[in-house]
């Protein structure tokens, strides 16, 4: 079996990695360690998601809550870190995973992916 090795965020959360790559995640996280993510490398066409699905995703994502009752966050949500893999949204990248606040996430889609005030209204749609 291939493997990729990332860099872990030092702000990353364990359980959080484990949670978003086991149920969005492309590839499964094989063992984390303080300052990496050893992970199953998976060659993949990287396939754009639609704003829809993009905000979907991140929706499903932030609807996971910990005990504490805090959301999980990617942490680097964006059109970059996401892919359409057998016909799923999925993530990739869950180095900067964490649950937390969650405006990171959302102001990445806002500022990354929405080019005008119509894309910003069908992502609150979508996501609210």
């Amino acid at each position: 079996m291939k493997t990729y090795i990332a860099k872990r965020n030092f702000r990353s959360d364990e359980e959080a990695i484990k949670e978003i790559s086991s149920r969005f995640g492309l590839a499964k996280v094989l063992e984390i360690g303080k300052y990496y993510l050893l992970e199953e490398f998976i060659n993949f066409e990287k396939i754009d998601l639609s704003l829809d699905q993009l905000s979907y995703l991140l929706k499903n994502i932030h609807s996971v809550r910990d005990n504490s009752g805090f959301s999980l966050v990617h942490g680097d949500f964006s059109q970059h870190n996401t892919t359409l893999f057998d016909g799923n949204e999925k993530c990739f990248d869950y180095e900067y995973s964490h649950f937390g606040n969650v405006y990171a996430d959302v102001g990445r889609v806002l500022l990354r992916e929405c080019g005008d005030f119509e894309d910003a209204e069908l992502f609150f749609n979508i996501y609210s």
